[in-house]
């Protein structure tokens, strides 16, 4: 279990991890939240159980929509890596690229270069990576994404919904191609009326048997999964 115990975890703590198994080392980014910057952190673990904290990997980068003040987070990873290099997409208000020989040092030109910008009305002007990137069988990178409506295009003001962008491996800091409206929106009641309303936030897939499961918070108040089996030519 990963519980807040340093300065720049304290006193906000522990949010938003994503994990990746890679050889016999889970690998988890998460937000530290000192309650003045958000700080993108790695954990590493060969168990589940017991975790080694291995800090920001960049404490003094700031995300746009935040000033200047260190701001960066919900880093995606994607466990299978491109000609011997590890890609990782961050960032809350663009999607951010960084890249690492050995998924411990990672190297950034942080907003120099994003990889997407929001681009559809009910993106906003927010979007961030939800869970790691998957590699498709053309050998693209999916990456599912959240975006906060800024009310305009019919969507709720503040709406968080999901897409999806397509990352070319050939060039794996630009997107190439993505949904032009959201897979997941928020319309139940548990997904309209919570702590945070009309949100639906992912960070989790798994493949299970013959079906993916998609991990999401539902209005910042419980946690809900959509399922997803393939036809019979998925």
């Amino acid at each position: 279990m990963l519980t807040p115990s340093e300065p720049y975890e304290l006193p906000g703590g522990c949010e938003d991890p994503r994990v990746v198994h890679v050889g016999d080392t889970f690998y988890m980014t998460y937000t530290g939240y000192d309650g003045t910057s958000a700080l993108l952190c790695l954990a590493t673990s060969k168990d589940l159980v017991h975790w080694e904290k291995h800090g920001p990997l960049f404490p003094e980068l700031h995300d746009p929509i935040h000033g200047d003040k260190p701001w960066n987070k919900s880093g995606a990873i994607l466990s299978t890596p491109i000609d011997g290099t590890y890609w990782m997409y961050f960032g809350e208000s663009h999607v951010f690229w960084a890249r690492s020989k050995d998924l411990i040092h990672w190297e950034t030109v942080g907003n120099d270069d994003p990889v997407a910008k929001p681009v559809h009305p009910w993106e906003g002007s927010l979007i961030e990576p939800g869970p790691p990137p998957l590699r498709t069988d053309d050998g693209h990178i999916l990456l599912v994404y959240n975006a906060r409506s800024d009310g305009k295009g019919g969507y709720t003001k503040g709406q968080y919904s999901t897409g999806q962008l397509l990352i070319d491996p050939a060039d794996p800091t630009k997107a190439v191609a993505r949904l032009e409206r959201p897979f997941l929106v928020p319309t139940s009641a548990d997904e309209q009326d919570g702590q945070v309303n009309h949100v639906v936030f992912t960070e989790g897939l798994v493949r299970f048997r013959d079906a993916w499961f998609l991990y999401y918070g539902m209005a910042d108040s419980v946690l809900g999964v959509a399922v997803w089996r393939p036809g019979p030519a998925g």
